[in-house]
């Protein structure tokens, strides 16, 4: 299959080759690919480079390659002054010095070859991505080689490129923190079968990394995002901004406030060009540099215009007829009632009623706030009008106004509030505004942790009594609604 792909793929450059060598196989060199390379001392460097990564096995095959193999030295130190992972050295290097199948040069040559790292690289009259060939055409008995001046220069994508600015080291290192080596089967070679297993001869291990499933396979090469990076400065700011509306009241969680506020940040800096949601403003505010890159641009920025509010503070919604956020309820009987109809304004189409009797002349109900971050809430309960049914409004039923108590309990802080005799109009789904800006000073932030553990709960109590004829002695709740505010 192999040899039938390349094959089909040498249209143009392959005649060049037949027809240069048809009439002189003798010169065809019985030497192949590696053998001829790893003879010449000015090639040594690069010699060594594909006898470490394994190369000069597959360029002792029968596959055919072509190969421009640099002379000299080989630089495999990146411009931050790290020097190369073993990975790196391969894709930047190596593989961006070979091809597969036949490519011979001639002066008046102009086309693309891809790499086998998928690079592209132009090939120019007698240059190669604009390095000059110094001998070209050396026929091997299993491809050609080509011989350049020095190594090629690597066109980065945004993945490898962040690894070449010392500017964006911090955000560079966080990223790349989530990469893992996970065991490739399809590029591994199969060595047999002993006991039922598969084993390899030789096991190829490939790197991932966890975050690319959410923010953007950077790696990929036909992508086209724009990439948002902070400079270090500029990453350490957000980052505090971020961290402080994941304030722990235990000082040993204090590791936890950077590691989510780390996590959302990186959720902001990608945007792909062909999504259909619009495009963040804040992607070209404070831009201090454009480097273009395979799969898209970096947009380098000394301060990100990203704000928390905008993006992952967001509202927090408790439905009162979820069962999981009720803690407690004091009522004769308490149902949950789904709507048929749509555009009443309910949220989830649903709400919860919490009858009274002569025993219990105010039903209440103790709702679990879990998740709550140290920043600043609107806190409003939505109500529902007693004429609301599961088929929408009622005229055979009276509307009434309700008459509300409220208790606020945070246990991180201690504190509790109380709100009296709120009233409640009763004539369609409204919100009671319970507080304006109440500020949680830690948050409660575990994504993990059981509703029925939060340390912020808000209970709701019928304030009507029984001469009160215009007030619902019934509470009938949709949602418990948290809004961020400044």
């Amino acid at each position: 299959m192999m040899v039938a792909v390349a094959a089909m793929s040498v249209v143009g450059c392959s005649d060049a080759w037949d027809d240069h060598y048809k009439n002189t196989p003798e010169s065809v060199s019985q030497q192949t690919l590696w053998q001829a390379i790893n003879s010449r001392e000015d090639l040594k460097p690069f010699a060594q480079l594909l006898l470490a990564n394994g190369y000069d096995k597959n360029l002792d095959a029968n596959q055919r390659f072509t190969v421009w193999a640099p002379e000299g030295d080989i630089n495999t130190t990146l411009l931050t002054g790290q020097q190369m992972t073993d990975e790196e050295v391969l894709t930047q290097i190596v593989e961006n010095h070979m091809a597969r199948s036949i490519w011979a040069q001639a002066s008046v040559t102009e086309d693309t070859v891809t790499m086998l790292n998928g690079k592209s690289i132009a090939l120019e009259g007698t240059t190669f991505n604009k390095v000059p060939i110094v001998e070209k055409n050396i026929p091997c008995s299993n491809g050609i080689l080509h011989i350049i001046s020095h190594q090629v220069d690597f066109n980065h994508n945004l993945w490898t490129y962040m690894r070449q600015d010392n500017d964006l080291t911090d955000v560079t290192n966080y990223l790349y923190s989530f990469n893992r080596s996970v065991f490739s089967p399809e590029l591994s070679t199969e060595g047999g079968v002993v006991n039922g297993e598969k084993y390899y001869t030789d096991s190829v291990f490939v790197t991932t990394n966890d975050l690319w499933s959410s923010i953007g396979y950077l790696n990929n090469e036909s992508q086209n995002y724009d990439m948002l990076m902070p400079t270090n400065a500029a990453w350490e700011a957000k980052v505090a901004e971020f961290a402080s509306y994941y304030k722990y009241k235990n000082i040993d969680e204090v590791e936890n406030s950077e590691k989510y506020a780390e996590r959302n940040l990186v959720n902001y800096l990608v945007y792909n060009n062909s999504s259909k949601e619009e495009r963040p403003a804040y992607m070209d505010q404070n831009i201090v540099a454009t480097i273009p890159c395979s799969n898209g641009k970096m947009l380098k920025t000394d301060d990100l215009a990203i704000e928390p509010l905008e993006t992952f503070v967001e509202p927090l919604i408790v439905e009162a007829e979820g069962s999981a956020n009720i803690l407690e309820v004091n009522s004769a009987a308490s149902s949950r009632v789904n709507v048929n109809v749509a555009n009443t304004g309910l949220s989830n189409s649903s709400y919860m009623v919490l009858t009274h009797t002569s025993s219990i002349k105010k039903p209440s109900v103790v709702v679990a706030l879990p998740n709550v971050l140290s920043c600043k809430y609107d806190i409003g309960v939505v109500m529902v009008p007693v004429n609301m049914t599961k088929y929408g409004y009622s005229s055979s039923v009276d509307q009434k106004k309700m008459r509300l108590n409220f208790e606020l309990r945070d246990a991180n802080s201690g504190t509790t509030e109380k709100f009296s005799k709120l009233e409640y109009e009763g004539t369609k789904v409204d919100t009671v505004w319970v507080k304006k800006g109440h500020e949680f000073p830690y948050c409660d932030y575990y994504p993990s942790k059981e509703v029925k553990n939060a340390a912020v709960t808000l209970t709701i109590t019928s304030d009507a009594g029984s001469r009160d004829t215009q007030y619902s002695r019934d509470l009938y709740i949709d949602c418990v609604v948290l809004k961020p505010t400044k």
